[in-house]
């Protein structure tokens, strides 16, 4: 506990470069505009607005147990000589416990975005205050201290490591964060079986396949050999100049592939005659069949 109290005090510090000095100001309570997070609620602290002025945002997360009232009663934001200077907004989380990011506690189980819902404060507040953009900050107690950190999207951030207990020895780091779209491996839908006619040009339908894109295709085998067929790399049709026949047909299987992972997919291809189907062998007079190309003993 004294250490997230010191981590607290220690982060506000650094907040007074940031904000100038100034008499104290009225509080209002908020709900959010957006109505996803209508059950959602915070309070705002907002100075007596100059015009032309734009005015730094700072978000003050509760710990574990609390809410966005106590915690302001307990920093002193509103006493404090920034008040005049800065926008302060204290959220309430939904439960006992924020959504920190670890994938393990009670807000995660039961699917609450509190980034979503920090998001929505942010855009409510950006529309009814002139808020400085580029000067929006996060400080929090105990567990609120974890949500200061695991909310930022892509951007570039500053923060303040202070040696020991002296609130002078420190040093200045930036962090810059880019959003990376999540790689997601490749699903091919299932595949017909399909004739075609034997020495007729053949050409498969386009298969479907979800997943990220681009993704390359290829013809990963055929049996019996067939050669000469062949694979669109872009699209993953399989085209067959001259298709002959087979017993049983040809088992083709086919692979889709990014930069994530890899599928694949088969289907059968029978060749037969004309409208792809295995036509009966003739027959002699005494019963035996007559060879020739496409044509099987019954």
């Amino acid at each position: 506990m004294l250490h997230s109290l010191l981590l607290m005090i220690y982060t506000l510090a650094a907040m007074m470069t940031a904000c100038e000095d100034g008499p104290l100001k009225p509080v209002y309570p908020e709900t959010v505009a957006d109505s996803t997070f209508a059950d959602r609620t915070y309070i705002t602290s907002v100075p007596m607005l100059r015009d032309g002025k734009k005015y730094p945002l700072v978000f003050v997360f509760h710990g574990a147990g609390g809410n966005g009232a106590g915690i302001r009663s307990f920093s002193g934001f509103d006493k404090s000589t920034w008040g005049d200077s800065c926008i302060f907004v204290y959220p309430d989380a939904k439960v006992e416990n924020w959504d920190e990011g670890c994938r393990c506690n009670k807000p995660y189980r039961l699917g609450i975005d509190d980034i979503g819902f920090i998001d929505a404060i942010y855009k409510t507040m950006i529309d009814k205050y002139p808020v400085n953009t580029r000067r929006v900050y996060a400080v929090g107690f105990s567990q609120g201290v974890i949500s200061s950190v695991t909310l930022p999207g892509a951007g570039t951030y500053y923060t303040r490591v202070f040696e020991g207990n002296s609130p002078t020895q420190s040093q200045l780091y930036t962090l810059t964060i880019g959003l990376t779209a999540t790689c997601v491996p490749p699903t091919i839908a299932g595949i017909s079986n399909h004739g075609a006619a034997c020495g007729s040009p053949y050409t498969s339908p386009t298969p479907s396949a979800t997943g990220t894109t681009p993704m390359t295709w290829t013809l990963q085998s055929v049996t019996p050999p067939a050669p000469g067929m062949s694979i669109n790399s872009g699209t993953g049709v399989v085209t067959w100049a001259n298709p002959q026949f087979a017993p049983g047909g040809y088992t083709i299987v086919i692979q889709a592939a990014n930069a994530c992972g890899s599928d694949t997919e088969d289907w059968v291809l029978t060749v037969g005659g004309a409208g792809g189907l295995e036509l009966p062998a003739a027959r002699d007079p005494g019963g035996l069949p007559v060879g020739g190309v496409g044509a099987r003993a019954p």
